[in-house]
């Protein structure tokens, strides 16, 4: 019994992984390979390598991010995006996150999507945050080996998940 649930969800995961690579191929080709190479990275002893591991996953947040908003806030000009709260989230520059969460208030308060509401827009934001704070871990203090396992997988997951729902309802 134990076997054949394990290879369900192997299954599952499998289907679902095939999913999100395409997603992400058709947004940032570049970062199946960012996110091989952080997996690579892994296979090191070093935690100078897994500190990299993060950096990758950050470049493929910052990938994926801009490219979310190219598609979901394509004509938006200003460097300013007021939220549907009338929180004022700057744009520009390396601000990927502010873009992110713009995507995501943008298409939750569209009248077309009814997938990101209530409280899993808030979950969502926070595990976007509680991910980004351990992407940057590698940046200023020792990390393990289950931290930059679980950044490389949460960024899969994360990203994948937010790809998947924004692209549907576009």
């Amino acid at each position: 019994m134990e076997l054949k649930f394990s290879q369900k969800v192997e299954e599952i995961f499998h289907s679902y992984r095939m999913s999100i690579d395409n997603k992400f191929i058709e947004l940032a080709p570049k970062s199946i390979k960012k996110l091989d190479a952080a997996y690579e990275r892994l296979s090191s002893t070093n935690p100078e390598s897994w500190s990299q591991t993060l950096a990758s996953c950050r470049r493929v947040f910052y990938e994926i991010s801009d490219s979310l908003f190219n598609v979901v806030l394509k004509d938006y000009k200003e460097q300013i995006y007021l939220t549907k709260s009338k929180k004022s989230l700057n744009i520009t520059g390396d601000n990927y996150l502010n873009r992110l969460y713009a995507v995501i208030d943008f298409v939750q308060s569209s009248s077309v999507s009814n997938i990101l509401i209530g409280s899993h827009i808030l979950y969502v934001v926070d595990w976007i945050e509680n991910l980004h704070s351990l992407l940057c871990k590698g940046v200023h203090s020792e990390l393990t080996f289950e931290e930059a396992r679980r950044g490389i997988l949460h960024t899969y997951i994360c990203l994948g998940d937010i790809s998947q729902m924004i692209t549907k309802i576009k």
